[in-house]
């Protein structure tokens, strides 16, 4: 067996570096009115590398625009993460371009505020494609959250503000 990687075994302070992915798909309802639509929701797992905290975000899709908003959500409530760890997903891809792209375009200009933002750079690392066993620690944290929404919740079929201030609530 192979050692960890240094961000395991590093101490540093809660969340600074993270594991993410998603797990889902969960039925919310548009509104409390009887007989209202369903959409499908997403859950977001944040996983500290370090203390193994777990932060729970509800995502509205699979889209790199949806997951940049559950980024900024999950950093103004723990803090800017150095280290993203997450696997191959498209809507991972994309927020790696998009805050790549941010990142050189601050970069390029020399004004004070851009090198104070430009040096905090998150670093992405995605695991191998077809190969999930690379995050199992953070994979089976996903297996866990999932398991404990699916028994509490059962079949009830919750709005989406229910729902997100449920997972938020409930430690497992």
């Amino acid at each position: 067996m192979g050692d960890l990687p240094s961000d395991r075994v590093t101490e540093t302070r809660p969340f600074a570096g993270v594991g993410a992915d998603f797990a889902g798909a969960f039925s919310v309802k548009t509104s409390t009115f009887r007989n209202s639509k369903t959409v499908k929701t997403y859950l977001c797992v944040f996983f500290c590398l370090s203390t193994k905290a777990v932060h729970l975000e509800l995502v509205s899709a699979l889209s790199t625009e949806a997951f940049v908003a559950t980024l900024d959500r999950f950093v103004s409530r723990r803090g800017l993460p150095s280290l993203i760890r997450s696997d191959c997903g498209t809507n991972f891809k994309g927020t790696n371009n998009y805050l790549k792209e941010i990142y050189d375009f601050l970069a390029s200009n020399e004004t004070e505020i851009a090198s104070r933002l430009a040096s905090r750079r998150i670093t992405w690392k995605l695991s191998p494609a077809s190969c999930p066993h690379w995050g199992g620690i953070f994979e089976n944290v996903l297996k866990i959250a999932k398991t404990h929404l699916r028994r509490v919740i059962g079949e009830s079929i919750l709005t989406f503000e229910e729902l997100a201030t449920f997972a938020q609530l409930k430690p497992f």
